[in-house]
């Protein structure tokens, strides 16, 4: 049942957002009582929390995976930075989360580092390959690259410019990426 009102929570924090989402839309979903849903979880806040939990560590576990599965080093690069758990934590629900829920954003945080963690050890293998130029500072590549792709997406900006969220950020890591490679040109 736990993971039955996770995954309605997640139906749920999609359509209605973080705040206005409730345990009475919960409880109707899946047609169980209150006490039910409180034998789970003591408040809509851990609830919230065990959903950024699940998200996290899908993002963590997809993360992984594409570095093991990713091929050469700018097929990793490439492959973590496309990695983004939408189907738990949507870009919309980001600003949300930072405005209302402060608490909550150490969830966001955990993945934030574990991504600069795994972002450095891969362009540290790029620098040792010599697949990046050697004058650009590794930490300025990480925090710009955090704060695009951690940065919630305007809705507003998607619709004005007919983008769906992964084709901008397909745009982001080639004008990212491909002037800091050595030979600055596009990988075929």
């Amino acid at each position: 049942m736990r993971d039955k009102i996770i995954e309605s929570a997640i139906r749920q924090i999609k359509s209605y957002g973080l705040r206005r989402f409730t345990v009475d839309d919960i409880v109707k979903d899946l047609r169980i009582s209150k006490k039910t849903l409180y034998q789970h979880f003591s408040s809509k806040k851990e609830l919230i929390g065990t959903v950024l939990d699940t998200a996290i560590e899908l993002e963590k576990r997809i993360t992984d995976e594409a570095l093991v599965n990713g091929g050469d080093w700018f097929e990793k690069l490439d492959a973590i930075l496309s990695v983004h758990s939408y189907t738990n934590i949507p870009y919309r629900l980001m600003d949300e989360i930072a405005r209302f829920f402060p608490e909550e954003r150490a969830y966001v945080d955990r993945i934030v580092e574990y991504k600069a963690k795994v972002l450095r050890e891969l362009l540290e293998q790029g620098l040792k390959e010599g697949k990046l130029r050697t004058d650009i500072n590794l930490e300025i590549i990480i925090l710009a690259l955090n704060k695009v792709f951690h940065t919630p997406t305007n809705e507003e900006f998607l619709k004005e410019n007919d983008l769906t969220v992964n084709q901008l950020l397909t745009d982001l890591k080639e004008i990212i990426f491909y002037g800091s490679l050595m030979d600055g040109k596009k990988k075929s």
